[in-house]
């Protein structure tokens, strides 16, 4: 089992008894985790964890450090910009006598259980009782300077005192303003300098880290001149040193110090640099290089500083620099791999970050880039190779941006060493290479046609047999290119590689299809259609005798109906349109299967037209030749309505652009007077036809109606609005039969649509002929459409003269609106609400709103029931929180009219619907529809406004919530719990805390069962879960003892408890990870059974003996999926000319061709029995056979495919596997004589059964392994014939019929698969794979 070691478990018989805890007198003393562990238990538990300050025994270091403060240093001058809390209490005045909220986050040091916890909280506390006993502000300053003094004071021993106070200082210094830090930098520096070196080797990590970051901050405070001084600098060398430290926490503080102070702009000098960038750039690259001159150094602290330098060596000196990466381009003549992928992403990171010409000259940047691609021979390694293609695209970018002709030039030798990387069949390798092509792309040749054509017949080049595993990269890097480049890219270049490309794409065995699709779409997105169709045409000709029904081309129509861009509707009238319409006149005189086939295709032609209408460059000159033609359309082809409606409202859409030229809205007016007469008729008209998708056409003209009106001339508009108003007047006089009905509707529909564009004059037309039908109570929906045009009259208030007509008829909008919502039909109700939404909206006073929402309140409540549809519904919710927020917007004064103030009218509407009448004895005999209503309508305003309302008002609302828990109808009570989960969501905790006996009263007593229904049981249960985070599980124990709340309690505590260990774990691991280690690029190779193994005996079985093998298996099946193979259809003698890469596309597979041409052989023989009738029998005679006879055969084959396993979806009994069956291990061995076969072919064939037998638990299984041979589904006619002889042969002494599990497991832990591999090692047979 791998030479591991493990324990072994021995008898302690006779051995000698020790008490408990005496059995070693060598156990630690210390218990720094286990106590750390036990306070943060506390602190969760709410247990004794922190004492207020009161409560708190005297500590006499406390008192020392008081005594040792000079509280007149902590003068340090006032500033009016120092923040204070203006008497707020924070959030440890419990444990503290601070009230600066800058110290509130270290509530979360409390609860953490942070081993330095009670110190942080002990040093402020002492720090807020002398600032408070001096008579202080507990301003930030002071705060600021009574710490330093503190720090100054600590003593060496005392570690944890001094990270107390460092993290303290951490949080206070950044709020101090820069004149204080400034004016006491050099008494700061020398206090925080001086504790620094103190720490440096310190047991407390925190220290150290907090100190940094308090440095820091004073140092990026401070002007340009503080570093001229030597020791400034030197301190910040210091500082960088820190960057190897042991502890992650202080290398990381130590680099962001480091990165921030040197790349402040403020401090910088006029070149760009910072003054101390050279001293801290000569500490690394001295490091750099004594790691060089070593032969066989660590590399841990030179891959810290690399670490460092990736963030700061775009502000190095020039000269420095250069050296800085001559060092690191040496680290190439090591084979330390780590220290090469570090140098790399070092360079690849600066360089990313745009050096600029101090940093980094254009002649070093060209040298730099000459280096790095002359590297590239001497890579082999994955991952280095990887950072060395990053490293390189970066440096071609930064030359791009300092001159441009210089990286162009370098290019054309750069890219081929891109390119070649394709050949090495590595995916991960090829999706870096691919990304690093796409930096160089768009940064670098994007404006040179030249080089993208360079690159265009490099990418195609790189399409061979080695690299058809990551084609699809290349492809990628080609649909890149085309995005970039565009039309530029058109030639020779281009021409071969579509040519290519679409050769590629329509073989029968391309295993790339939709990378290929991607590819040629980019190419008609961004070069052309022009330029595409010019070269891959759909090789269909009309005009031929014999129409081909062979269509290679059929792919191309749906990448150019999805791809197509920006392209000329010319080209649609001149290429695609005669073929259209050339085989629609050939249509009747074809065949029916070729009819069919023609049919689809002229049909896939006209789609390509709304995607030319979509973005046409020839709008203005090539809309009115196409206008004809799509008028006659509409009017004589049925079939094509739906794409000719799409197209012109693409166009109409295109038209009415923001951006749009003028000239582009007239050519679509001027044709307004053609198109609106045929879309009134095709809308309006009746449709008898069965077969015709009438409801969806007219949908189609309503929304082209609605369009073309914003484009239609206003003398045609009210031509059309006096026709739709008579015309609906006249279907009003003959209402009696349901086809003049439906025309009224559909005139109505119009007339909506022409109000949105109407003059006043014509919508006071509108108006007056929709009165009467306010009141109207037909099924036709004339109520609702009556709604909807006033919906659209009033959405126009904001044109002043709409407005005004509006305002002359106030009382014609409030007789329409202030209607009892019983007399509006369901379906008008969503409009009526969109119109008192919009009436609302145009309120401007709270005058207005108030008088308003008097009178409307009780109709949008009353639209929340689940009785209207979803629509309605939406757009009361709606409505409600609009209403709601002009209450509030409104407000003038908040302390005279506050929130709970102004939402009285809306609670007080909510609270009445709901009262009990004398009538009404229990909420149950109120009616449903109210009841839900009032119950939605609350959890809308709890859920939006609960934070604004008062302790009255919030006390009401928990009272009604509380009120309906009890209800006996389901759908009523669930709505109930719900708003009272909001509200416990919703409230302050000190507010919650008040109303805590009510509402677990209520919630564990009021409710006779929690599981009155699935549904009320779920409502219960999410409104336990806030109950227990928000009280606790000890504190709700305490108002039930019914074992259902109970249970559910601990449930959900569990599972809390569960998630918070699973958060805080993963936190853990992502603030404890170091980031100096490069980041990797290559894969894991840990195999999938060690990845998903449950125990150690699982996880330990992949270092046995039979791991090899395993692996070989993995590794032979991993060649299987990706294997790729040569066709050679040709004459078998004459090789194959790999150089043509043409040939070679044609030729690549991804299915091996013996097996192909078998499958194809075995379905023409099978087709060939099917066609021929007659069965024959050896001797030649014909066998016919009687339907009886013909039906007991057939009979008697199915129940043999039936014992077989066959579920008789197959074509044949060697095809492969059925579907669902599960791949078995041959189970045979030559010696065994089980399946004795001399046929080669079969030899090869894998064995499959169509249910694979489950094992678990203990007992005894009987192996039937032998009889899956006989389920097999790759069973050849020989081995049918065989199976009398395999009966009758004798069994081998070897094999055992039974492999024996023990019941009892006494000595070690087996399973199943560890006996069978035992079996395997002592005997002779082969696996069985269960």
């Amino acid at each position: 089992m791998g030479g591991g070691k493990f324990r072994h478990r021995t008898s302690n018989k006779g051995a000698a008894k020790f008490n408990s805890g005496s059995a070693c007198e060598s156990n630690p003393t210390r218990s720094k985790h286990r106590s750390a562990a036990t306070a943060a238990r506390n602190a969760s538990f709410g247990g004794a964890g922190m004492l207020a300050v009161e409560d708190r025994p005297m500590n006499s270091a406390a008192d020392d450090m008081l005594s040792a403060l000079p509280i007149h240093s902590m003068d340090l001058g006032s500033s009016s910009k120092s923040m204070v809390s203006e008497g707020a209490l924070s959030k440890l005045s419990g444990f503290t006598a601070c009230t600066n909220p800058a110290f509130d986050s270290v509530n979360r040091v409390w609860k953490s259980g942070s081993s330095i916890q009670a110190e942080v909280v002990s040093v402020l506390a002492a720090i807020a009782e002398v600032i408070k006993e001096r008579d202080g502000k507990e301003t930030d300053v002071e705060y600021c300077a009574a710490l330093m003094t503190a720090l100054e004071g600590s003593s060496l021993g005392n570690p944890r005192r001094t990270a107390a106070i460092a993290y303290l200082l951490h949080l206070i210094v950044r709020k101090v303003p820069k004149e204080v830090l400034q004016a006491q930098f050099h008494r700061f520096v020398q206090i925080l300098y001086t504790k620094l070196l103190e720490n440096v080797d310190s047991t407390e990590g925190s220290a150290l880290k907090n100190l940094i970051s308090v440095l820091g901050i004073i140092l990026r405070a401070q002007q340009a001149s503080v570093w001229a001084s030597a020791n400034t600098r030197n301190m910040l060398v210091s500082v960088a040193a820190l960057a190897a430290h042991d502890k992650p926490w202080v290398r990381t503080m130590a680099r962001r110090v480091i990165r921030a102070v040197l790349t402040d702009p403020v401090t910088a000098t006029d070149n760009g640099l910072h003054p101390a960038s050279g001293a801290v750039g000569q500490l690394i690259l001295n490091h750099i290089e004594n790691f060089l001159a070593r032969s066989n150094g660590d590399n841990t602290n030179v891959v810290r500083y690399l670490c460092l330098l990736e963030g700061v060596m775009h502000k190095m000196p020039a000269n420095l620099f250069k050296k800085m990466a001559e060092a690191m381009l040496k680290c190439f003549a090591i084979s330390d791999s780590m220290v090469k992928c570090s140098s790399l992403q070092c360079l690849h990171r600066a360089l990313q970050r745009q050096p600029c010409d101090s940093a980094l000259p254009t002649e070093t940047n060209a040298l730099l880039l000459t280096a790095l691609r002359q590297l590239g021979s001497s890579v082999t390694d994955v991952t280095v190779t990887a950072y060395w293609m990053q490293a390189l695209a970066e440096a071609h970018v930064c030359l791009t941006a300092k001159d441009s002709k210089k990286s162009v030039q370098q290019a054309f030798q750069t890219l081929p060493l891109f390119v070649k990387i394709f050949e090495s069949g590595n995916e991960q390798l090829a999706q870096v290479t691919y990304q690093s092509l796409t930096r160089v792309i768009e940064n670098c040749i994007q404006d040179d046609a030249d080089c993208g054509k360079f690159l265009l017949s490099q990418l195609h080049a790189a399409m061979t047999m080695k690299s058809a595993s990551v084609w699809k990269f290349i492809l990628r890097a080609q649909m890149k290119l085309f995005e970039a480049c565009g039309d530029g890219l058109q030639g020779a270049e281009l021409t071969k590689v579509l040519e290519d490309l679409a050769r590629l794409r329509q073989s029968d065995e391309c295993f790339c299809k939709a990378e290929l699709d991607f590819t040629i779409g980019a190419a008609v997105r961004h070069i052309g259609v022009a330029a595409v169709m010019n070269v891959l045409s759909l090789d269909v000709d009309p005009d031929a005798a014999i129409l081909s029904t062979d269509f290679t081309r059929s792919w191309l129509l749906p990448v150019l109906r999805v791809n197509i861009h920006n392209a000329p509707i010319s080209l649609f009238i001149s290429h695609f349109l005669p073929i259209a319409m050339k085989i629609h006149r050939r249509l009747p005189t074809l065949q029916a299967q070729v009819q069919r086939l023609y049919s689809t295709f002229q049909f896939q032609l006209w789609e390509l037209l709304p995607s030319f209408c979509e973005s046409p460059s020839d709008l203005e000159t090539s809309f009115p030749d196409i206008a004809p033609i799509l008028g006659a359309a509409l009017n004589e082809r049925k079939d094509l309505r739906m794409t000719v409606l799409n197209a012109i409202r693409r166009a109409l859409r295109f038209s009415l652009e923001p951006d749009a030229p003028a000239e582009r809205m007239e050519v679509m007016s001027r044709y307004a007077k053609n198109f609106m007469p045929i879309f009134f008729n095709m809308y309006t008209g009746s449709v008898v036809d069965g077969g015709y998708d009438d409801k969806g056409v007219r949908l189609s003209v309503l929304e082209a109606i609605r369009l073309y009106t914003e484009v239609t001339p206003a003398e045609l508009v009210t031509r059309y609005v006096d026709s739709a108003i008579a015309k609906s007047k006249d279907g009003d006089e003959t209402t009696s039969t349901t086809v003049a009905s439906q025309k009224q509707a559909r005139v109505l529909d119009i007339l909506c649509a022409l109000a949105k564009v109407a003059e006043n004059d014509n919508i006071s037309k509108i108006l007056d002929t929709i009165l009467p039908w306010f009141n109207s109570v037909d099924t036709n929906g004339v109520q609702k459409k009556a709604y909807r045009i006033l919906e659209e009259v009033i959405q126009r208030r904001s044109n002043p003269e709409i407005e005004h007509l509006l305002e002359t008829r106030n009382d014609y909008i409030e007789n329409a609106l202030l209607k009892p919502i019983e007399s509006i039909s369901f379906p008008a109700r969503a409009s009526y609400c969109s119109c008192v939404h919009m009436m609302f909206d145009g309120c401007s006073t709270m005058k207005e709103v108030m008088d308003l929402t008097q009178k409307l309140i009780r109709n949008i409540i009353m639209l929340l029931d689940k009785d209207n549809n979803v629509h309605t519904r939406q757009n009361s919710s709606k409505c409600i929180q609009f209403v709601c927020s002009k209450i509030l917007d409104l407000v003038e004064d908040a302390t005279v009219d506050t929130p709970s103030a102004v939402l009285e009218p809306v609670l007080s509407k909510l609270y009445e619907l709901t009262t009990l009448t004398a009538n009404q004895k229990t909420t149950g005999d109120i009616p449903l529809h109210v009841a839900r209503s009032c119950l939605v309508a609350a959890n809308i305003i709890a859920q939006k406004q609960i934070k604004v309302l008062n302790t009255v008002a919030t006390a009401k609302m928990i009272s009604f919530a509380c009120s309906w828990i009890a209800e006996g109808r389901a759908a009523v009570r669930i709505l109930a719990i719900r708003l009272l989960r909001v509200l416990c969501q919703k409230i302050p905790e000190v507010m919650l805390q008040q109303f805590r006996e009510q509402i677990l009263t209520t919630v564990f007593e009021g409710q006779l069962t929690s599981d009155l229904t699935i549904k009320v049981r779920k409502a219960n249960r999410l409104l336990l879960e806030v109950l227990v985070e928000k009280f606790g599980v000890n504190v709700l124990q305490k108002y039930t003892d019914k074992q259902d709340w109970i249970k559910q309690m601990k449930n959900i505590e569990k599972i809390r408890k569960r998630k918070l260990r699973k958060a805080s774990g993963e936190g853990m691991e992502q603030d404890g990870s170091d980031d100096d280690g490069v980041s990797a690029i290559s894969g894991s190779n840990v195999s999938g059974r060690t990845a998903g193994a449950d125990t150690i005996l699982e996880l330990l079985e992949d270092s046995d003996a039979d791991n090899d093998s395993d692996s070989e298996e993995q590794l032979m099946k991993k060649s299987r999926v990706g294997s790729v193979w040569l066709k050679n259809e040709g004459d078998g003698d004459v090789p194959m000319d790999l150089l043509d890469s043409s040939r070679m596309m044609d030729q690549i597979t991804t299915m091996n061709p013996a097996i192909l041409e078998k499958r194809k052989k075995k379905a023409l023989e099978k087709r060939q029995k099917v066609e021929a009738g007659f069965q024959f029998s050896k001797d030649g005679k014909m066998i016919v056979l009687g339907d009886d006879e013909e039906n007991e055969d057939k009979k008697q084959i199915g129940k043999r495919k039936m014992r077989s396993g066959f579920d008789g979806l197959g074509d044949d009994e060697d095809d492969g596997p059925t579907r669902g069956s599960k791949h078995v291990k041959e189970n045979s061995d030559s010696e065994d004589g089980i399946m004795d076969d001399d046929d080669d072919d079969d030899r090869d064939a894998k064995t499959y059964v169509s249910r694979a037998p489950s094992y678990g638990g203990k007992g005894i299984y009987r192996d039937t392994s032998a009889k899956s041979q006989v389920g097999s589904s790759v069973g050849s006619k020989k081995q049918q014939r065989s199976k009398q002889d395999q009966k009758q042969k004798p069994k081998q002494k070897g094999v055992q019929p039974y492999a024996y599990v023990p019941l009892r497991n006494k000595t070690a832990k087996q399973d199943v698969r560890q006996i069978l591999k035992a079996k395997r090692k002592s005997g002779k047979g082969k696996k069985v794979t269960f």
